[in-house]
């Protein structure tokens, strides 16, 4: 690998807590990166990539309307809505630490490419790309209720080169594309080479903000109001100002720049007040009779759990970061594996205190909407919030360790919710109960201390879990299984 992309590597794996071997952790990489070009959301790299062997493709995903996804209960869910033109990508990468282009593992990757793509495929694939192909049958089977009437495919193979300039690598990526655009499955298609420049742009480009200049062609400045410092109306060149700002180099709109806008009307106001923000934003888009759930970032209840976050981080050991706001501390060189966004704080609080480890595993993405009203309901302790959010950190450093059973993090949805029938009992407290205070007091008491007792109480549910027999996909996201984990947890 070379030194430079291995520096970011050696970063990007010790932020991550990654322990896969650097093969497997450097697929984990080149997914992320690319992955962060089409999406504006927090990124666990364990979504990107899998366990075991695959057929030439280390990671498969796609994108809906710029969220990830990497479910097929989840993207069925999409399609049922009223919505008919999904803007819909999908991501094959296959990834290479080698400083060497290499025609035959492009060939191999083509095989793997239009194998998953068949209808009738001859690979044997692990759990997570039979998954992953489900996902893309679905999405054929409804290309009725897909921009274009198709979906786009995207397929990288990545390595730490330089810039592929051989006539027999180039007439190998042209191949794949060719093939790819023969299937006529596709509304455009493309197969990108990226090698160690390619890969370091997208990496810086996954960490900062955006940045442009462009002339204003004239301006008038508002009196100044309580709150707000300063705040302008411009005229620039349209053109330029979409070009430069509203869009990527894809011509594809960047909608994180309107990440607390719905609508992508952008007014430009300058304030360090971030509840006046949040009364703007609220307030304009009801205008447009936008419906609140859109906002759950301005909540009075979310924003008493990021205060409970900042007060309850004392010392280093016990301090996580909620990140109420997209990127609030992704330029903060804080290790990943201590932020926590909305929707992975309401995964972990919603299987450890609802009971809903099944709705954590099958909706990553709705979970948010699905659970707002209960996950985020004012009456809840901000305590609840924590304790899930400090237990699935602890977890995933047990797991990086090797401390633990592998069952504690393939299952760790449910892993959360057994903790808390464990120490607690078949009873636990109301959550909305100032009992429930001492219940996660108990908790982490536990949880938080690397003796016998932290990895005793793992390892009793990992046997619990091995005594309810096989658990494939299907069986893992019923109620009925929830109800089968609650039960040995409480024997």
């Amino acid at each position: 690998m070379h030194r430079v992309i291995k520096n970011h590597f050696d970063n990007f794996v010790k932020n991550y807590n990654l322990n896969s071997g650097e093969s497997k952790n450097f697929e984990a990489f080149s997914a992320y990166c690319i992955a962060k070009h089409y999406t504006f959301d927090a990124i666990n790299p364990d979504t990107l990539i899998y366990e075991g062997d695959e057929p030439g493709i280390d990671s498969a995903f796609f994108i809906c309307d710029e969220a990830i996804i990497t479910s097929n209960d989840e993207i069925i869910s999409l399609f049922d809505k009223k919505k008919n033109n999904h803007d819909i990508v999908c991501v094959l990468i296959q990834s290479k630490t080698s400083e060497s282009w290499n025609k035959k593992e492009i060939n191999t990757f083509e095989s793997a490419v239009l194998d998953f793509i068949s209808e009738n495929s001859e690979h044997s694939y692990n759990d997570e790309l039979i998954e992953r192909k489900d996902i893309f049958n679905t999405i054929i089977k409804n290309v009725g209720k897909i921009k274009h009437g198709r979906p786009r495919i995207q397929c990288y193979f990545v390595n730490t080169a330089n810039e592929a300039a051989d006539k027999e690598i180039l007439s190998a990526q042209r191949t794949l594309k060719n093939r790819l655009d023969e299937t006529g499955l596709f509304y455009a298609a493309d197969a990108t080479l990226i090698g160690r420049e390619e890969l370091l742009g997208l990496w810086i480009k996954s960490q900062g903000a955006y940045e442009t200049t462009f002339e204003i062609i004239g301006s008038a400045s508002f009196p100044k109001s309580a709150g707000i410092e300063e705040s302008y109306v411009v005229t620039v060149s349209a053109k330029e100002f979409t070009t430069k700002v509203l869009t990527d180099e894809n011509g594809s709109l960047r909608k994180s720049i309107f990440e607390e806008n719905v609508r992508e009307m952008a007014k430009i106001i300058e304030t360090d007040d971030q509840d006046i923000v949040d009364d703007i934003v609220r307030s304009t888009n009801r205008q447009n009779k936008i419906e609140d759930h859109q906002f759950l970032a301005t909540l009075d209840s979310v924003k008493s759990v990021e205060r409970y976050f900042i007060a309850r981080g004392g010392d280093e050991e016990h301090r996580l970061y909620f990140e109420r706001r997209p990127n609030q501390y992704g330029r903060d060189d804080i290790p990943s594996i201590r932020i926590f966004d909305l929707k992975e704080l309401a995964r972990c609080t919603g299987a450890m205190f609802l009971d809903k480890p099944d709705v954590a595993s099958r909706y990553p993405n709705q979970l948010v909407e699905e659970l707002q009203g209960t996950v985020f309901d004012p009456k809840n302790k901000e305590e609840i919030f924590y304790t899930a959010a400090y237990c699935n950190y602890r977890l995933k450093l047990l797991h990086s360790n090797n401390r633990i059973d592998k069952a504690i993090n393939r299952l760790k949805w449910y892993s959360l919710m057994a903790i808390r029938y464990r120490v607690c009992g078949e009873n636990p407290s109301n959550v909305t109960s100032s009992k429930v205070e001492k219940d996660c007091e108990a908790i982490i008491d536990i949880i938080s201390k690397n003796d016998d007792a932290c990895i005793a109480l793992c390892n009793d549910i990992a046997r619990r879990f091995a005594e309810l027999g096989a658990v494939d996909r299907d069986r893992l996201r019923t109620t009925r299984f929830v109800s089968e984990v609650r039960d040995a947890m409480c024997r």
